[in-house]
């Protein structure tokens, strides 16, 4: 039976979500005729055509105040006859056009380049041409969504229907109304993915809310053409945010629900569809005195809802059965990096912050789950968070050199949620016994484990640059969410890994529960020393969200808070409504902190008291002015570390 494994729109276009070719590989491994289809990318190439553009043009108003709509239709010409050449730049190729670009003689300036003048005099010319190109294209985008399809966005579409809604009503009247202009790409796509691979059986990876309509889509399309093919849907979004849904209608498209690593109940069904009985070598990890793998003869269903006389209904959802992940096979990049139009975009001159979609990456996880999956905020009572299962060193090098061979490409993003020091150590020294000549990069914790030794030898290896996160940025509030780091930790950690040459980005949150605006202001001036010190180069914040699948969501007094009793939802569910008793206006300061941190990635404003940042007056910040340098010059190193 014929297995087409596709990767809904829309997702980033600089390099193929992982799951895809992760699950494919699994499947050929086990042999089933599986092949990976990459329909995010195909619609954006589609989009970003002279074909497309003139499509969109067409039903683009004809009149409108909107300055992005008038910047199109203005310019209309110039950007379908330029579109390729730009598109071809990001893809690495004709880069003589670049100084052309960069002289601003070809592509027409929107809206998007409006801060572009402060900064583009200190960037050489190709740099340049490429955040050019890149401005260039949201700039198309932007007159789409406002002019055409308020749904559509360059990494996402139609998202609102899938996140925190109560049933799938939304979506079945999206699925009946009169198509846009992108619906029908999808459909165009999918129809050609049905009548070339004509499969039996169609898989769908579903990592976010804005992938979930694109999925219905294809589903609705592949039902009329083929009654008899089965679909099955899963991925991050549906692990999060369908794990108690209870209308049915949903199953009007699909057949199969499935939950957490999808691997062994893909192989449960494909069992139950073909009549064969698979014996996977996968399933158990091989014990330390064995010869053999330990194999596993797999009957009836796992972790999946089906329908049954017209209820939902649950399949061993509390399964434990999982593959051991030093045993999965290398994921199958070759096909999709090879043959289809990935695209990178650089629309910020700041070479960390731009990291995630400036170029092709092979994106690998060296270890199933979270090391140290305590921190409160987190999800961790699901599986993808707290079921700690790495990878040998051995393995995940193999994984890289299998890879770099069929795909020509060895640039390596590994995906953890935070990558284990002893692993990545272990890693390096296999990269530089070998001597293979890698670039990757990882997000980790920033704990005392990454010595400046530790530091060196990633840098050594191939590491460019590490993320991680200082959430609050504050000691009491870090303490509060169990993160397991301090300041002065992070402050130490950051500028070891900075000094090796590696860079580093900062997750950072605000809003959390008993957050106070001065805890927010002593957060803030902590992070400007820290890019003063030059410990990290790239951050962002984002606003605290409470899920229902944390440790907070089933201890609320312990945080200050109060929610709901009973999260009641039809279909999608993830995050909760809460109440705090702080009184801190975190809308406004989190104005502020995104204005301070976005100068602060281009070297500006690092020496402004961090009060000027906000529209309100707030409290003078308490840390001393010195703090980090403190730290990394080793002064307070002692007393840090017994704090």
């Amino acid at each position: 039976m014929k297995i087409a494994f596709v990767t809904p729109p829309l997702l980033q276009f600089n390099t193929p979500y992982p799951a895809g070719p992760m699950l494919t590989a699994f499947l050929q491994a086990n042999g089933h005729a599986a092949i990976h289809s990459d329909l995010s990318i195909a619609l954006i190439r589609n989009i970003l055509s002279k074909r497309g553009l003139r499509a969109i043009t067409n039903v683009m108003p004809a009149k409108s105040s909107n300055i992005s709509i008038c910047h199109f239709l203005k310019n209309k010409t110039a950007i379908i006859n330029n579109i390729d050449m730009a598109v071809s730049l990001l893809r690495g190729q004709n880069k003589d056009i670049a100084s052309k670009i960069a002289a601003g003689r070809v592509l027409p300036e929107g809206p998007r380049f409006t801060n572009f003048g402060i900064i583009e005099d200190q960037l050489p010319a190709m740099e340049k041409a490429l955040i050019m190109a890149s401005l260039f294209i949201d700039d198309i985008s932007d007159a789409i969504r406002i002019g055409i399809d308020s749904n559509f966005m360059l990494a996402k579409y139609a998202d609102h229907l899938a996140a925190e809604v109560k049933s799938f009503t939304p979506v079945i009247r999206a699925l009946e109304s009169r198509p846009t202009i992108i619906d029908t790409m999808i459909d165009k796509q999918a129809i050609e993915l049905i009548r070339t691979s004509k499969p039996d059986i169609l898989c769908m990876t579903i990592p976010f809310p804005g992938t979930f309509y694109g999925a219905m889509r294809i589903a609705q399309i592949a039902r009329k053409l083929s009654p008899a093919i089965k679909i099955i849907i899963g991925g991050g979004y549906v692990n999060t945010e369908l794990r108690n849904i209870s209308d049915s209608r949903i199953f009007r498209l699909v057949d199969f629900i499935v939950y957490d690593d999808g691997e062994v109940p893909l192989l449960r069904i494909l069992d139950q569809i073909t009549g064969r009985k698979t014996a996977s070598p996968f399933t158990k990890q091989k014990p330390a005195n064995s010869k053999s793998a330990a194999t596993i003869t797999l009957k009836g269903y796992v972790r999946t809802k089906t329908l049954l006389q017209g209820k939902i209904t649950d399949h061993a959802m509390d399964s434990t059965e999982t593959i051991s992940h030093n045993m999965r096979p290398a994921p199958t990049y070759a096909q999709c990096l090879k043959k289809v139009g990935y695209f990178a975009m650089m629309e910020t001159p700041n070479p960390m912050h731009r990291l995630w979609s400036s170029r092709r990456w092979i994106k690998l996880q060296i270890a199933h789950g979270c090391y140290w999956h305590k921190c409160a905020f987190c999800d961790t009572k699901l599986d993808y968070i707290n079921r700690f299962d790495p990878a040998s060193p051995e393995t995940v090098v193999r994984w890289m050199r299998e890879t770099a061979k069929t795909s020509g490409e060895k640039g390596f993003h590994f995906v953890d949620e935070a990558a284990p020091p002893a692993l990545l150590a272990g890693i390096a020294k296999l990269l530089i016994k070998m001597n293979l000549k890698y670039t990757w990069w990882a997000n980790i914790r920033f704990e005392d484990s990454f010595t400046p030794a530790l530091a060196r030898l990633l840098r050594k290896s191939g590491c460019i640059a590490l993320t991680g996160g200082l959430e609050t940025s504050d000691d009491r509030l870090l303490c509060l969410m169990n993160k397991g780091v301090t300041l002065a930790q992070a402050a130490r950690v950051t500028h070891s890994l900075s000094e090796s040459g590696i860079m580093v980005h900062a997750y950072l949150m605000y809003g959390f529960p008993t957050q106070t605006a001065q805890d927010t202001v002593n957060a803030l001036e902590y992070v400007r020393q820290l890019f003063a010190r030059g410990c990290i180069q790239s951050a962002y914040w984002h606003r605290f969200a409470l899920t229902v699948h944390s440790s907070m969501f089933s201890e609320p007094a312990r945080f200050g808070i109060s929610r709901p009793a009973q999260i009641l939802s039809g279909f999608s569910t993830n995050e909760s409504p809460f109440k705090e008793k702080t009184a801190a206006n975190h809308e406004m300061l989190g104005k502020g902190l995104r204005k301070a941190v976005y100068n602060y990635m281009h070297g500006i404003g690092l020496d402004m008291n961090v009060q000027d940042w906000f529209d309100r007056k707030v409290p003078a910040p308490h840390l001393p002015e010195n703090f980090a340098t403190g730290i990394t010059d080793g002064a307070l190193h002692k007393a840090c570390r017994t704090r």
